[in-house]
């Protein structure tokens, strides 16, 4: 009994939260089944970002049940820093980040972690997930096994990052935590997974797509989409993301390039450059022309590639959101901004863009 006590983790699943009580309470319920079918297999880990909210009590309600190891913030540092600090508690081989407001499938879990055990541990998973449409599609054109490095860099360019910004996707081998919790990222915007994962396929690591269902995305996350379509201004125009992989790039120079270039010109990126004026017109007026402008400058002598979307950037930039807004309800985005804006009207602290966890 105690040497399996004190083996390591299969899987640690991190869990950043910031005033989500009841949202967390039903991702501890699906969480309950698989802590009982696995025991000392999973470890639970939870960083409480200083919640204003009854966060405290539900955390207490569950924290023996689940075995909880839970650090609380002595102050709000932001999602991205959030996603960071949480996995620091993890012992696991493999780690799970999950959003606090999504749910696992108990028996699906149990398949991916009989599948864990027979695999190298330092394969990066790709797990499918229930509502992440981008991602949905992008399963929908894969087949399940692994992929090499080379081949996967191809599939992510012809792809752009949009599909993998669903963070609860990405199982990624512990022995990567140490340069992920290296990353410098602003501390309002970013998604680190993603530049970790960039970095990976850039150290030659397999990939292996896993595509059962093992979690569902919250109905909502919709709302906050953008973040994921348009992590690379993050990269470009406020952190050292870019300089970070630029490092490991000399053996393939035009990799990220050619990532920037896809994601100015992906579906889900124009439109999410659209919903930014309509939501956050002061931050857009005040903040997009200069990250999009860092892209571009980025690109070199491709960025005469991107006249379209710098045109676009520009018409945006004077047409009055209001306008923006009645054009996209009648395209059919009316729930998006609905929902944002009733989101923004009632959240305790709520900060739209900058999606504090």
């Amino acid at each position: 009994m105690k040497q399996e006590y004190q083996r390591q983790p299969l899987v640690s699943i991190c869990i950043p939260t910031y005033n989500r009580a009841d949202s967390i309470e039903t991702l501890f319920s699906s969480l309950k089944k698989i802590k009982e079918n696995h025991g000392s297999d999973i470890e639970i880990c939870l960083s409480n970002n200083k919640s204003s909210d009854n966060t405290d009590q539900t955390i207490a309600k569950w924290k023996y049940l689940l075995d909880l190891k839970v650090i609380v913030q002595a102050t709000n540092i932001g999602g991205t820093l959030n996603a960071i600090e949480v996995t620091k508690l993890a012992t696991g081989r493999w780690i799970q980040i999950i959003g606090d407001d999504d749910i696992f499938y108990p028996d699906e879990f149990s398949c991916l972690v009989g599948f864990l055990k027979k695999q190298k541990p330092e394969t990066w998973v790709l797990v499918g997930v229930k509502g992440a449409i981008e991602q949905e599609k992008l399963f929908d054109s894969l087949t399940s096994g692994s992929y090499p490095s080379r081949l996967f860099r191809r599939i992510l360019v012809q792809s752009s990052l949009n599909p993998y910004g669903f963070i609860g996707m990405h199982i990624i081998p512990s022995t990567w935590m140490s340069e992920y919790h290296q990353l410098s990222l602003n501390n309002t915007r970013g998604w680190p997974h993603l530049a970790l994962f960039v970095r990976y396929l850039l150290k030659s690591g397999d990939v292996f797509i896993y595509k059962k269902n093992v979690v569902e995305q919250a109905v909502g996350a919709s709302v906050l989409f953008w973040n994921i379509g348009d992590w690379v201004r993050v990269g470009l125009g406020r952190v050292d993301l870019v300089d970070g992989i630029e490092v490991e790039m000399r053996s393939n120079p035009h990799f990220l390039h050619l990532i920037v270039l896809r994601e100015i010109y992906a579906r889900a990126g124009v439109k999410n450059m659209i919903l930014w004026k309509a939501l956050e017109e002061q931050d857009f007026n005040e903040n997009a022309t200069k990250e999009y402008l860092s892209r571009y400058c980025y690109l070199g002598i491709s960025s005469i590639l991107t006249l379209p979307h710098s045109v676009l950037l520009m018409f945006l930039r004077f047409i009055p959101a209001r306008i923006i807004k009645f054009t996209m309800f009648r395209l059919g985005y009316g729930r998006i901004i609905t929902d944002y804006d009733l989101r923004k009207s009632t959240m305790t602290e709520f900060d739209g863009i900058k999606r504090v966890l």
